[in-house]
């Protein structure tokens, strides 16, 4: 590099230099390198090293060398980054499914458990479709569709019907209402459990339980548990989600919140640093994922986690790498000088 500038003088203020060029494409690739042990001649430990060894042994005066070594590494880089994208969007893409269901699964339990609570008192029929079946159709309807849509709407004014259903009816103008009211009810309970595959004999059996419950509130009797009401979903299993230590707002924390897409952090492994980009964020767990420079992930931490390993200086942030190493190192030099 010394050489060059001396024999061409644009090097210092050509930012498109082919030398300046190669050495910033260089120092971009090594920042995602982990010592692996690979050192063939298809790593990139192997291409970086054939580069630099040719420029040693090749180069005298010509500075077009600068450009061939450069189009020959990026073009193995740009390679390299596209299977990474790849690669990096498949992990995105399951860890965004993942996140769904959980969110999912959280709604259709809160919903249902609410249920539950407003009415202690619910036929094994109504408790058994509601655990079995439609914790299901609800969880697909949320996920298809959402929680605005028709088919979630319809789901849940599903479960009040049916609650109200086996509720006994005193008054001839309830029973009337029941009378008219079952046929539907059954063929949108049907309709869901065939929706989601339900087991048709399990269904079978469940719609006979339901008939003696609505056999019941039509002689103003109820076939409610006597037992202790439980969850319709239980808490446990739906909204699992492993405890983390107490979040402390320092400042080690605010440099784990600023961190953004794209960005390369380094951190320790038993003896060993690793490195990672950061990926994807969660907005509602705060997870974050990180892949290595081939797209394939290598750690899942949340932004407390992250915090953590900042104070006691088990991680740190790789800096500077959008700017490209010969500006760093100009300004560096630059600096020196003025001191």
């Amino acid at each position: 590099m010394l050489k060059v500038a001396i024999i061409d003088r644009s090097f210092f203020g050509n930012k498109q230099h082919p030398a300046r060029r190669l050495l910033n494409t260089l120092a971009r690739a090594a920042m995602g390198w982990v010592d692996d042990g690979d050192r063939s001649a298809r790593s990139l430990y192997g291409r970086i090293e054939a580069a630099v060894g040719r420029i040693l042994s090749d180069f005298n005066d010509d500075i077009g060398l600068f450009a061939q070594v450069y189009d020959e590494f990026s073009s193995f880089v740009d390679r390299e980054a596209r299977g990474a994208e790849v690669a990096e969007e498949r992990i995105n893409q399951v860890t965004r499914g993942q996140e769904q269901l959980l969110i999912a699964r959280r709604r259709v339990a809160e919903v249902l458990n609410e249920f539950r609570i407003a009415q202690p008192d619910l036929p094994p029929a109504v408790v058994n479709i509601l655990r079995e079946g439609w914790h299901d159709v609800m969880l697909l309807a949320y996920l298809r569709e959402g929680e605005e849509s028709i088919a979630w709407k319809n789901a849940f004014s599903a479960v009040d019907e049916l609650i109200w259903s086996v509720q006994p009816k005193v008054e001839s103008a309830d029973r009337q209402r029941l009378l008219k009211a079952i046929p539907d009810l059954l063929k949108r309970l049907r309709d869901g459990l065939n929706n989601i595959s339900f087991d048709q004999h399990r269904a079978g059996q469940l719609f006979t339980d339901l008939q003696v419950s609505h056999i019941a509130a039509l002689r103003g009797e109820s076939d409610a548990w006597q037992a202790a009401a439980e969850e319709l979903v239980p808490e446990e299993v739906a909204l699992s989600v492993s405890a983390e230590p107490e979040v402390v707002e320092d400042e080690s924390y605010e440099r784990a919140q600023a961190l953004e897409v794209g960005q390369w952090l380094e951190w320790q492994r038993d003896e060993t640093w690793v490195r990672g980009k950061l990926s994807w964020r969660s907005q509602v767990t705060s997870a974050c994922i990180f892949v290595n420079r081939k797209g394939m992930k290598v750690a899942e931490m949340s932004t407390n986690e992250i915090a953590m390993r900042f104070r006691s200086e088990q991680a740190r942030i790789l800096e500077g790498l959008t700017t490209p190493l010969m500006d760093r190192a100009l300004t560096a030099m630059l600096g020196a000088l003025d001191d």
